[in-house]
């Protein structure tokens, strides 16, 4: 686009904003940080690009900013903007219109639709192209927040809407061009306003309209309105399908009006800022999205088709891309949505002749070039001398959507195509011969000088501007803005960092518009690399998406030397010498490196390909091996399972394939589901350390979402579910050997293609099938509901649902499951240890769910004695010892001891666990025909195996055995923890030591040099048995055999083969797909695995640095140990063991995941103390007594969109109390509480009300949504005081809200007395012939579920037996905790009903109960009468009528009537009673706001004068 700047030339430029997911000051100093880093670094920090973009429009806001704009000078200390130009629209040569807000286009104040729809549309289409990498770097809702603001002024834009096109009018500027660029250099919130033509504040509203056409205009504005209303549809924090209706209206009508009204558009008067030459581009570009919008709209889906076609004709040789020439950006995302398919070759040829003209890199710019683009000495595609870096911005966009939707095969270069796009986003962030970051922000050498007006302001609003000839630096940093870039395309260094270069130095919105979708594409192809493989070494063809983890010994530290070595001399560098290329990254050390060469994050990463490659259905887009990716082979397949002979009739296409054939089992895939979720909520910081969290919930999610679908029926009738237990037939899967995918499909029994679907059900019954399938959902709702990409609590509750409806199916139903016909692969002989753990799991996920939290410790002891005791069949007992699908009962016990489901009953599971474990530790037992197992083998590896015959996957189960030896280590460790920071444990230490070298058998260190594990190090399986790993991607080829021995087409990484077929010798393991036993891989191999893996990078990053882990096994040092004493002194004795810390001290240590949870979330907030608060919170829940020990819900109070709010201290306690409030509500499971209702700034606006919420909630933990309904009905303070008071009283639910909800104050204490006569809310609120109710109040809550309590329990929890004795055990909470623990025991022993007395009874009660009320005398008696309105007085509550836990709520209701009484009357009546006149009564006065302390000031005069009418 051009602009005028300062005498008239045509001008564009870039602007920054600040990063909405941090607030105050720290978020400054986080970015300064993170860009020094990146710049520092070799690899580029995508997700920074995109930070600083949305910092960039945030400085460009333009009316009064929104509440989250983080430049606000009331947000922080040093921030700069205010509200400014809130007139725009209004005044001489206006439209009478509000047209505040939006963006200023660059440097200076001037608004232009043109620009802002142009951003809307460059952001749009980046992110539907690239929505991958906005998710996994987390910026898709702050992307969707942003698209939200540019529309809504476009909304304004619009300020006459109509079906009619004619009659259309659309803002095409807001200002002047020359008054702004000549009159105005100052702050934007201080130019006047409503000036005349000639004066500083004229500023005119240029209009669109049938008299003044603009196709262009509108064109690209309807276009923008579409690509905002697809994404505010799309699943994100700001969805709002309500203005995304809005938008697609206007955008259509818009564009019928452009359509009709075909010109380009000029303003009225003065200069012409951007002259476009052409509509057809804009046009089509609005038929493309609004056809993706809306498919059903008719007119654009047809004329994208003929737009395109004459844009093409007007612009084929048209090289550049931007706001006057968006046809690139048009064909792309007519690409994107598929609407056109005729046009598909047309457009990828354009795309790929556009693209190579950007390309050819041979084209240097000389002082005669007329080709445009052309090349500068650095490498930089450079197209005009005016905002140069602008176009190629655009250009990367461009680029990588090619080479994303433009196949190879029809011409497209797309390794190119995405290495242009990272080698020039390099040059813009700095990697330049000139080493300046045109990105400020980015790097540490960024203009200091941009052309910018705001920013060249000091904070003293009394102080003039820097002017544009001043040669200091900018006051303000502009946060993102992309400046110009190099003027000419002859030399690197024509770029000149001066204010006064507003063509090489300003920024504006369509040069930034473009980077941060060209960054979420990099960025989500990086997620897709090996972690020692960046995009720069991918370009240079060091690595690639398949490259193998190299192997690198780590080396030993040598000793600290006394001083630093001598700098080596400079080396000689010829004038015109090439510096050689970096060397590749090394691979990554530190704690991926736990043993030397023994690189844990890659044995964590590998399975992940594995489970990929075991898809079925139709393949994810996230899938690692698929055919069109390098080294790729996996297409969809089998998609009609469910369909057919012997089926459901439902299709259950999707899940995995369970080992070498194309089977599918229920049983294998919860287990899976399960044990890789479980060893993420115990290794969670081990996982997010090696930066595998996200990938390990990802391959959760997928399992868990083919368990779902396999649930057919779901029914909370436990008889009534039905699930799929089996797809395939295991005999008819033995004959075929091919690709899944040419399987035939829906064949009749006999057949290749017979794919039958067997159920569990009422006929055919399964409680081991179901509850595994229970244990998968209910682990993945936990892990669905930890912070990360794939955080989904929508999903946790779906998960949960169905895991509850398979486990009451599963404790109905408790036998194993057999297929009705045919051969079963999986003979479970148990299923009480499946009930177990499925148990243990959903309540850890739901600890209100009490009787199947008690049921838990049942179903262990039948699990338990399943496998019995002695005497037994001797395979019975070696089977106790088994870690795998088959015995769960190790798991189950894990969980107990995890989540403390049943704490009474600890020593039992440690007893469990350790028997296990130890069986498996014991090296006196070799291997041999008469060993139980497991045994040991020569080389020291613990091998399980029942019988020679039947090789049942030692390698799998000996994994398995790890992972189950590190989780108890860490449970035992973290309790230890508590009352002594400093202990280390030999035991857990050996255990730990124990499976790291069982570890290491497994990868290699082992008698053959070979790794079990495939891709890892130079030995490893290349002929697993795996068909479609037998297959080339070109079907015209055979597969290999299962007897071939010829080597695998397809590497099949991540795999775990089976291993040695005896035990005693370890060469009876051959690398052969004919080897059943020993290399064949299965899915639920490989949790174990990563679940070991996981652990010990958790290990190795509490470790110091100074003990290396062959030191810690050894014993001579653990992670509290002291540092060493440096090598010249002499040793100084071994420092004394620290002292257990007080009872009332927390110590948080380094292992604890929450602690270090609390680390990661606490860099979100600007105040480092709510890190220990943080801790507290979460360890005191996790230990607790009676606590469900959640700490996530601690965790949770950081996540919730008080993170939004602008005052710092109001965020600040907000954040307090939400911690307080899960510290305390954790008892009853109420956490969630605590976060989603009184911790969330659309329902709270003050400390008062999140207080009392706060109180409401600890007060009902069983009817929490009244507290919900309190504060979102009330009318006013004194009503939701009113409210929780009622609910408190255990008064009707309905009643409590609809009273609140009266304005009229002494109706509503009218509607109140009603209710505590014991009539219904219905009636009180409305009379008994009350209208319908109202959909905005919430439905009663259903009643609590009947779950029996134990005497002395409370929801599972052994109770107290006094206040003293719950105080007592919680000695770290003091004297308030006391107190606390106190209410929570007459809560729990007090009142498991609520007498309420009639009226007359009431009568009765006042008459007789107490001298007091007979003394009042006939003045109190007439004064009842006078109220007849009133069906029960305020003196007439018998707080005795209430038993002992209602009376404290009830004298506080009690005390509030009154006072709204006192202060309901205006100010010429008197207080309520101490008149006879009613007009008191019925008057309705401005309310007072009520504090606590008044309530308490009215308690207290009540107590004192023994009457309800005391001074208040």
């Amino acid at each position: 686009m051009g602009g005028i700047e300062r005498g008239g030339a045509a001008r564009r430029g870039g602007a920054m904003g600040t990063h909405t997911h941090m607030g105050a000051a720290a978020m400054l100093l986080v970015l300064a940080l993170a860009a020094l880093d990146s710049a520092s670094s070799q690899e580029t920090n995508y997700t920074l690009v995109m930070d600083l973009t949305w910092q960039f429009l945030e400085i460009q806001q333009s009316g009064k900013l929104p509440k989250w704009n983080t430049f606000r000078r009331d947000s922080r200390t040093g921030a700069w903007r205010g509200d400014s130009h809130l007139l725009d629209g209004t005044g001489p040569d206006a439209v009478g219109a509000d047209l505040s807000g939006g963006w200023y286009d660059a440097g200076d104040y001037l608004k232009f639709s043109v620009t802002t729809a142009y951003t809307v549309n460059a952001l749009g289409v980046g992110a539907l192209v690239f929505e991958e990498g906005y998710r996994v770097a987390g910026e898709w809702d702050t992307l969707v927040r942003h698209v939200e603001y540019g529309a809504q002024w476009l909304i304004k834009a619009h300020v006459v809407a109509s079906s009619q096109p004619s009659e259309n009018v659309l803002v095409g500027q807001v200002g002047d061009a020359a008054t702004d660029h000549n009159l105005w250099w100052g702050r934007a919130e201080q130019q006047p306003e409503g000036g005349v033509e000639g004066s500083v504040g004229w500023r005119p509203t240029w209009l669109v309209s049938a008299g003044a056409p603009g196709s262009d205009v509108a064109g690209s504005v309807a276009a923008a309105m579409a690509t905002a209303s697809l994404l505010l549809r799309s699943d994100s924090a700001y969805r709002n399908d309500t203005l995304a209706t809005d938008l697609l209206t206007r955008a259509k009508q818009l564009y019928a009006f452009a359509v009709k009204h075909k010109g380009t558009w000029r303003p009225l008067r003065g200069e012409d800022a951007y002259p476009s030459q052409s509509y057809e581009d804009d046009l089509a570009l609005g038929a493309a999205m609004l056809c993706a919008a809306d498919p059903g709209y008719v007119m654009a889906c047809n004329d994208q088709v003929s737009w395109w076609s004459a844009a093409w004709q007007n612009k084929q040789y048209t090289t550049n891309a931007d706001w006057e020439n968006v046809l690139p950006l048009a064909s792309v995302a007519m690409l994107w949505s598929g609407r056109a398919p005729l046009l598909v070759p047309s457009i990828q040829k354009y795309l790929i002749d556009q693209m190579r003209s950007w390309m050819e890199s041979s084209v240097t710019c000389t002082s005669g070039t007329a080709k445009r683009p052309c090349y500068s000495p650095g490498g930089f595609a450079w197209w005009g001398e005016w905002g140069s870096s602008r176009y190629n911005a655009n250009a990367q966009l461009i680029a990588l959507a090619t080479s994303k939707l433009v196949p190879q095969n029809v011409g497209a270069d797309t390794k190119g195509l995405l290495c242009f796009a990272v080698r020039q986003m390099d040059y813009v962030l700095g990697q330049n011969p000139v080493s300046t970051s045109f990105l400020v922000g980015y790097g540490d050498n960024y203009p200091q000088q941009p052309h910018h007006r705001g920013a060249s302001c000091v904070l003293d609003i009394t102080q003039p501007c820097f002017t544009p000839e001043n040669p200091l630096e900018n006051p303000q940093v502009l946060y993102g803005g992309l400046v110009g870039g190099i003027t000419s395309g002859l030399s690197d260094a024509s770029y000149l960092d001066a204010r006064s270069n507003y063509q090489g130095n300003e920024a504006a919105l369509d040069y930034i518009a473009s980077l941060a979708g060209t960054a979420a594409g990099l960025h989500a192809l990086r997620s897709r690399f090996p972690y020692f493989c960046d995009m720069r070494a991918y370009c240079a063809g060091t690595c690639n998406a398949t490259t193998a983890y190299p192997a690198v010994p780590l080396p030993p530290s040598p000793p600290p030397p006394a001083s630093p070595p001598p700098s080596p001399p400079p080396r000689p560098v010829t004038p015109d010498a090439t510096p050689p290329a970096p060397p590749p990254p090394p691979p990554a050390g530190g704690v991926c490196l736990v043993d030397g060469a023994l690189d844990a994050c890659a044995v964590m990463e590998l399975p992940f390909a594995f489970l990929d490659a075991q898809q079925s259905g139709v393949m994810a887009s996230w899938n690692r091996v698929l055919a069109d990716k390098p080294g790729g082979w996996k297409v969809n397949s089998h998609l009609y399972d469910g369909e057919g002979y012997d089926t459901v009739n439902t299709n259950v296409s999707g899940g995995w394939y369970d080992r070498s054939g194309h089977t599918k089992f229920t049983l294998t895939t919860g287990y899976t589901v399960s044990t890789m979720a479980l060893s993420g909520l115990l290794f969670e910081v081990g996982y997010r350390t090696a930066g595998h969290w996200d990938n390990m919930v990802q391959e959760v999610r997928y399992g868990a979402e083919w368990l779902i679908r396999a649930h057919v029926v779901a029914s909370d009738v436990p008889a009534e579910n039905e699930l799929v237990a089996q797809v395939g037939d295991v005999a008819t899967d033995a004959r075929y050997w091919g690709r899944p995918q040419d399987q035939p499909e829906r064949s009749a029994i006999g057949d290749l293609g017979y794919r039958p679907t067997w159920r569990a059900d009422k006929f055919t019954r399964g409680g081991d099938v179901a509850a595994a399938a229970a244990a998968g959902l209910a682990a993945a709702a936990m892990v669905s509901r930890r912070p990360g990409l794939h955080y989904d609590p929508e999903f946790a509750t779906v998960c949960m649902g169905h895991a509850l409806q398979l486990l009451n199916y599963a404790i109905a139903h408790p036998t194993v499951w057999r297929p009705p016909t045919g051969k079963a692969s999986y003979n479970t002989t148990s299923v009480g240890d499946d009930i177990a753990l499925a148990s243990a799991l959903v309540c850890a996920a739901d600890f209100r769910l009490g009787g199947i939290c008690t049921g838990a410790m049942s179903w262990w002891q039948v699990g338990n004695l399943e496998y019995g005791r002695t005497p037994a069949p001797q395979n019975i007992v070696r089977l106790q010892y088994d870690v795998d699908e088959s015995n769960v009962l190790p798991w189950a016990s894990l969980v107990m001891l995890w989540a403390r489901v049943a704490p009474d009953s600890d020593w039992q599971y440690n007893a469990h666990i350790q028997a296990v474990v130890d069986a498996w530790k014991d090296t006196n037992d070799p291997c041999s025909d008469k060993s139980v197992p497991p045994c040991y083998t020569p080389g020291g590896f613990a091998y399980f195996n029942i019988d020679a015959a039947a090789n049942n996957q030692p390698n799998a189960k000996n994994a398995a055995a790890q992972m189950l030896a590190l989780a108890w280590a860490q449970v035992q460790q973290t309790t230890a923890y508590l009352t002594d920071p400093a202990a280390e444990l030999p035991a857990l230490r050996a255990n730990r030591c124990w499976a790291l070298g069982q570890l290491r058998h497994l990868l290699g260190a082992n008698s053959m040099g070979v790794s079990f594990l495939v891709g890892y190090s130079s030995q490893f399986p290349t002929s697993p048995r795996n068909q479609g790993a037998a297959c080339s991607v070109d079907e015209s080829l055979p597969c290999e055999g299962p007897n071939s021995t010829r080597p695998n087409v397809n590497e099949l990484r991540g795999a775990l083969v089976g291993g040695y077929a005896i035990g005693s010798n370890e060469f009876t393991w051959s690398d052969v797909r004919s080897n059943i036993g020993g290399n064949e891989p299965g899915i639920a191999d490989v949790p174990g695995l990563m679940g070991a893996a996981a652990a010990l990078v958790q290990l190795k990053a509490s470790l110091p640095v100074y003990c290396p882990m062959t030191d810690y096994c050894a014993g001579k040092c653990y992670p509290t140990s002291a540092a060493p004493p440096p090598p010249p002194p002499p040793t100084p004795p071994a420092p004394p063991r620290p002292p257990p810390p007080p009872p009332n001290a927390i110590a948080c240590n380094p292992m604890w995941w929450w602690c270090n949870q609390c680390d990661y979330l606490t860099a979100l907030w600007p105040d480092a103390t709510m890190r220990g608060q943080c801790k507290t919170c979460s360890t005191l829940v996790t230990y607790i007594p009676n606590s469900n020990n959640n700490p996530t819900s601690c965790h949770q109070c950081f996540y919730q969109k008080a993170r939004t709010v602008a005052d710092p201290y109001f965020k600040i306690q907000l954040l307090s109390i939400c911690l307080s409030c899960t510290t305390i509500a954790q008892v009853g499971g109420l956490g969630w509480a605590c976060t989603q209702y009184c911790n969330d700034p659309d329902y709270i606006s003050t400390l008062d009300e999140a207080t009392e919420c706060t109180n409401c909630l600890l007060s009902n933990p069983l009817d929490v949504s009244t507290c919900q309904a309190c504060m979102t009905n009330a009318y006013d303070k004194l009503g939701r005081q009113m409210c929780y008071a009622c609910v408190n009283s255990k008064l009707d639910y309905y009643g409590c809200v609809r009273c609140s909800a009266i304005i009229d104050v002494t109706v509503r204490t009218t509607c109140y007395l009603c209710l505590i006569s014991n009539s219904s809310g219905w009636e009180c609120a409305y009379g008994v012939q009350g209208p319908p109710q109202p959909a905005s109040l919430p439905p009663p809550p259903p009643p609590w579920p009947s779950i029996p309590q134990a005497p002395g329990t409370f929801f599972g929890r052994k109770l107290a037996a006094s206040p003293e004795e719950s105080a007592a055990a919680q000695p770290e909470f003091g004297a308030q905790r006391a107190e606390e623990a106190g209410r929570e025991f007459e809560a729990a022993h007090a009142h498991p009903a609520v007498a309420r007395t009639t009226h007359g009874q009431q009568q009765q009660q006042q008459h007789g109960s107490s001298q007091s009320q007979s003394q009042r005398g006939g003045q109190q008696q007439q004064q009842q009468q006078q109220r007849s309105r009133t069906l029960l007085t305020v003196e007439a509550i018998d707080i005795a009528a209430f038993d002992s836990g209602l009376q404290q709520h009830v004298r506080r209701l009690r005390a509030l009537l009154m006072y709204a009484g006192v202060h309901g009357a205006d100010s010429g009546g008197t207080a309520m009673g101490q008149d006879d006149s009613t007009a008191g009564w019925q008057a309705s006065a401005p309310i007072q706001v009520v504090g606590m302390e008044d309530v308490q000031r009215a308690e207290a005069a009540y107590e004192a004068s023994g009457t309800l009418f005391g001074a208040v």
